[in-house]
């Protein structure tokens, strides 16, 4: 009797609630481009800018511009520096998710920044739908400055 019993509590007993799993809506990875050539003393390597999707309602972008080392041989590139492009990572600015409006373009050597890229983000306002083209001169490793602003 016993074991019926207890059959009869597992058939009809509602099963526990499971939690609903949720994807992370802190960070979407949305697109990662590499180029252009910086060097400082004697480090060199390229650049590399990781762009996440952050958010669910008014999905706004995260943008990281890192400074990746020539790799030593049999090594692989190591990141140099990393930070965050703070004016595009507010959380007011979208990015295109297709990364097709993000460019790494070299720029002509100058006395101040012997070799150095721009890096070029279109974006659009998250709350306005307005757009805007963020741009800077990336330099030594941890440093970039911005552009018409």
């Amino acid at each position: 009797m016993k074991t019926s019993t207890a059959l009869l509590y597992a058939i009809f007993l509602p099963a526990a609630p499971t939690a609903m799993a949720w994807p992370d809506e802190a960070t979407t990875p949305a697109t990662t481009i590499s180029g252009g050539h910086w060097k400082a003393d004697a480090r060199e390597g390229t650049y590399r800018v990781v762009v996440e999707s952050v958010g669910f309602e008014h999905v706004s972008c995260r943008v990281w511009i890192e400074w990746m080392s020539l790799p030593e041989p049999g090594q692989p590139a190591r990141v140099a520096a990393r930070v965050p492009f703070a004016e595009v990572s507010t959380g007011f600015w979208s990015c295109d998710p297709g990364g097709k409006a993000i460019a790494l373009t070299n720029n002509a050597p100058t006395h101040s920044m012997p070799i150095n890229s721009t890096l070029t983000i279109d974006t659009t306002h998250t709350y306005s739908r307005g757009a805007r083209t963020f741009q800077a001169v990336l330099g030594a490793p941890g440093e970039y400055r911005m552009v018409g602003q």
